[in-house]
């Protein structure tokens, strides 16, 4: 969904949510980095999403991954992205929530990486793990 928003400025246009014929273009930042960075969601409405440069690319809503169905599009959807928009990353977020399945996975594909964990917090005391080389 799409907001046109007047201000004394001129107009912008604000995303709300992003839906069918927006996904998968990339976010723009205004700022570049180095880093490559694949976010992995919580459990609940889950999304993932890749940084690199000065853009972020986010997965479609995937939904809960205590359904095992979701879960297994969850891991196959993530290797599918990584090929199509050819992004390695070097850099693993997601939340700290040892239950959480999107966490569990992480911390596998951080061993496989040969990348180690990093705890650090977010903005409103927010758990996180942040997975580095």
């Amino acid at each position: 969904m799409l907001f046109v928003i007047r201000t004394s400025k001129g107009y912008f246009t604000q995303f709300i949510r992003r839906a069918r014929g927006y996904f998968p273009l990339p976010l723009l930042l205004e700022t570049n980095t180095d880093m490559s960075v694949l976010s992995m969601g919580a459990d609940l409405k889950n999304t993932f999403a890749f940084a690199k440069k000065d853009r972020v690319i986010l997965s479609q809503h995937l939904g809960d991954m205590a359904d095992a169905d979701v879960f297994e599009e969850y891991k196959m959807l993530l290797p599918y992205f990584r090929g199509l928009f050819e992004f390695d990353f070097d850099k693993i977020v997601c939340d700290k929530h040892p239950g959480y399945f999107s966490s569990r996975y992480a911390r596998q594909l951080a061993k496989e990486s040969n990348i180690m964990h990093i705890f650090c917090p977010l903005w409103q005391k927010t758990p996180l793990i942040v997975a580095s080389v």
